[in-house]
């Protein structure tokens, strides 16, 4: 009798390419206090308005946003994209002060291109709850966000030339979470290490992103098919007069 044949086995999975992106998200940020006549007249406090746009680590934290996620290296990459996600807004009161805050979160990619490739499409999705108190005799709630998912859509490609696929990136963004705790140019984070008596003007944030991913196709600019024309049909004799 024949000997019987080894089982058929599936070839061996090519190894997957280790990815050659990177990710900055940071939550860029304005708050606005407005007191009420008791505080200006008794506390001679006046309204003020914080507004930070963008994030730059040569200058010191109080005069940044809110770095709640960053993978290095940034530097040394062919793309760099920039999107911003849905505005995140809230506002609390005391008997003294009204307090808005607003978040936006920002995120910024920076992609290696291989050879060939001349635009890139995708977003990345993450789910953010975010928190933050004002204090003022007590605090105050500023903003209670659970489980918003939030996404930052990103497209390179010329609309009026056609492309073709040369590639896709498809990984998962670890888990971000920021706590800080704020009194004036001092700062206390994580949560464990927050002051335990507060002062009238301490404001604290908390921020978690998870479920994050970045998913992109790159594309390469083609040419469009020559359209065949027909020959021209001759023209027919004029009648002579």
């Amino acid at each position: 009798a024949p000997a019987p044949r080894p089982p058929a086995t599936a070839p061996a999975a090519a190894p997957r390419p280790a990815p050659n992106s990177s990710v900055l998200v940071y939550i860029k940020y304005d708050i606005a206090r407005r007191f009420g006549l008791l505080a200006h007249l008794l506390g001679g406090r006046r309204d003020s308005i914080v507004r930070y746009q963008t994030f730059d680590a040569a200058r010191p934290w109080w005069r940044n946003p809110l770095l709640v996620y960053d993978e290095a290296p940034l530097a040394g990459r062919h793309t760099t994209l920039q999107v911003d996600a849905a505005r995140i807004t809230g506002r609390g009161s005391s008997a003294n002060v009204t307090v808005t805050v607003n978040l936006v979160p920002h995120a910024q990619v920076a992609i290696s291109d291989p050879p060939g490739c001349d635009a890139v499409r995708g977003r990345i999705t993450a789910i953010i709850s975010a928190a933050a108190e004002y204090y003022d005799g007590h605090w105050t709630p500023m903003l209670h966000q659970e489980g918003l998912k939030v996404t930052f859509p990103f497209n390179t490609c010329d609309p009026h030339r056609p492309v073709q696929v040369v590639g896709h990136e498809s990984r998962v963004v670890p888990s971000f979470s920021l706590e800080r705790y704020t009194r004036a140019r001092q700062k206390w984070q994580p949560k464990s290490h927050w002051p335990a008596q507060p002062k009238n003007g301490d404001w604290w944030v908390v921020i978690h992103g998870k479920d994050a991913t970045l998913q992109f196709t790159r594309y390469r600019y083609c040419q469009p098919k020559a359209v065949a024309q027909a020959p021209a049909l001759p023209r027919p004799a004029r009648a002579r007069e």
